[in-house]
């Protein structure tokens, strides 16, 4: 058995390209015939040094799964919706990180602030009706 040492630095610099998107149901076969040989576990090891080094942002709502974006380093917040998981992206009303300025921080550094704005999406209205 070999071992290999995980790199110090990330492989690659400057702009990544990247598609990212969710799906509604997961379904191992399809998930299989697009991995090919890479094992689940590498996707996720791979994810997580994309989100440690900022490339990628990993938000997980309530009882939802993880789901990973490439919009970072703006104010923007997610609406979910409760009844499919529906998932947009929302530009702050506010302005730049207001959420950021707590009433009282107990001694914290507050370096990030999370709103997730829950609803019912267009889609489910509709069904409801």
């Amino acid at each position: 058995m070999t071992s290999r040492s995980r790199p110090s630095a990330f492989p690659f610099s400057g702009p990544f390209p990247a598609t990212l998107t969710r799906r509604p149901t997961y379904s191992p076969r399809r998930s299989a015939l697009k991995l090919g040989s890479i094992s689940r576990q590498s996707v996720y090891n791979v994810l997580n040094v994309l989100t440690d080094k900022g490339i990628i942002r990993r938000i997980q709502p309530a009882e939802s799964a993880a789901l990973y974006e490439d919009r970072i380093g703006d104010n923007h917040h997610h609406l979910v919706c409760r009844t499919c998981g529906k998932t947009e992206d929302v530009c702050c009303a506010v302005g730049a990180a207001p959420c950021l300025t707590a009433h009282s921080h107990h001694g914290f550094k507050i370096d990030e602030a999370e709103v997730i704005y829950w609803g019912t999406c267009p889609a489910c209205q509709k069904k409801k009706r």
